[in-house]
């Protein structure tokens, strides 16, 4: 499976560490969108547009392959991954990233 993620979304995975102090899965799209501005967004939301959200690979295949990346949070199951991985695109739609880069 290639999937090279682009550098924005390293940030992104570098974002979520096991430090991180959290009550919410609201809570880890925020810290993992810490520093993103417009422009990288909408490279991050070409990613999972493109890739991780495209129906291209399975969900099992993505949580396998979450674990090659930056970030020291794991998902033990595809569902909660999937579901973050929503979340963050969701909120690629909002202010401050629905803004024209």
């Amino acid at each position: 499976m290639n999937l090279e993620p682009p550098q924005e979304f390293k940030v992104l995975c570098r974002n979520l560490t096991q430090d991180l102090s959290i009550s919410s899965a609201d809570q880890m799209v925020q810290y993992a969108l810490l520093d993103i501005g417009p422009r990288q967004g909408n490279a991050i939301r070409q990613f999972l547009d493109q890739k991780l959200l495209s129906g291209a690979y399975s969900p099992d295949e993505i949580r396998t392959w979450w674990w090659s990346t930056p970030s020291s949070i794991t998902f033990y199951d595809s569902e909660g991954l999937m579901m973050f991985l929503k979340l963050i695109r969701e909120a690629l739609d909002k202010p401050p990233f629905s803004a024209t880069p």
